[in-house]
């Protein structure tokens, strides 16, 4: 305790605001649910954005395991650059009628 404490003082107020942040966080889903509780995608989202700016995060965690958040950063950058590298209109061949395909068999046929 006192070694923790010690340590807190050589800590920004910066990261001792966003440790406190992710520590209400906990308690908000907590008082949410009652017996396990449900994250929603924000969340954890939520729960990335604030670890991702603490160097202590993996103490602070209570309600969830530091693997599982981390495994939430992996699947929130994945989303985040799938959404960025989609193509922003139509690409590549247009679809062939349905005339084009007729007359593509009866030349095959007629060959």
């Amino acid at each position: 305790m006192v070694l923790s404490t010690a340590l807190d003082i050589t800590r920004s107020r910066l990261e001792l605001i966003l440790e406190n942040a992710l520590l209400r966080q906990q308690l908000i889903v907590l008082k949410r649910q009652s017996k396990r509780p449900k994250l929603t995608w924000r969340d954890r989202a939520l729960f990335v954005l604030l670890v991702s700016k603490i160097r202590t995060w993996k103490n602070a965690l209570v309600i969830v395991q530091p693997d599982t958040v981390l495994r939430w950063h992996r699947e929130l950058f994945r989303w985040v650059w799938k959404r960025r590298s989609r193509s922003k209109g139509k690409r590549g061949r247009p679809p062939l009628t349905g005339e084009i395909i007729a007359l593509i068999k009866r030349m095959a046929r007629h060959r």
